[in-house]
């Protein structure tokens, strides 16, 4: 899975994310959630889940010790917080919910072509990040809460 999770961002690197290292915004919680989600999801779909878990076992057990230690998504944009990779991807899972995967790719492309990363947000996923941070928020406390 870990070489699955770098190969992600070898692709991120060569299909426009790159220039997200050139930004005020380094969307940090986004390159390091798709790099878990998709490296997971390979992995489960391939039919070789690490500890024989369910894709969504996976997402939700480190969850628990995110309760208390976990900030609004916004704040890792620039702030990347190793041990909350489980938040990014449970964050990253929500935001692929009913979306094709080669959304991924037009936000690449669009970064690399020049758009700011919030506008690339927007563009490849039909909402202003403003609005995917406020629903993820709801979503994410109503789920610690159960």
């Amino acid at each position: 899975r870990t070489a699955a999770h770098e190969y992600v961002h070898v692709y991120q690197l060569t299909n426009g994310c790159k220039r997200l290292d050139k930004e005020n915004v380094k969307f940090f919680w986004f390159i390091e959630g798709m790099a878990e989600w998709l490296s997971f999801k390979a992995l489960h779909d391939y039919g070789d889940p690490p500890f024989s878990i369910s894709f969504e076992q996976w997402l939700s057990h480190p969850l628990q010790r995110t309760k208390t230690n976990a900030k609004p998504l916004q704040i890792y944009e620039n702030e990347k917080t190793l041990e909350l990779y489980s938040y990014y991807t449970f964050a990253f899972d929500y935001l692929m919910k009913n979306r094709d995967l080669r959304t991924l790719d037009e936000f690449c492309i669009n970064v690399g072509k020049g758009q700011d990363a919030h506008t690339a947000f927007k563009t490849a996923f039909g909402m202003p990040i403003d609005k995917f941070y406020s629903d993820f928020e709801k979503y994410y406390l109503d789920y610690i809460s159960k």
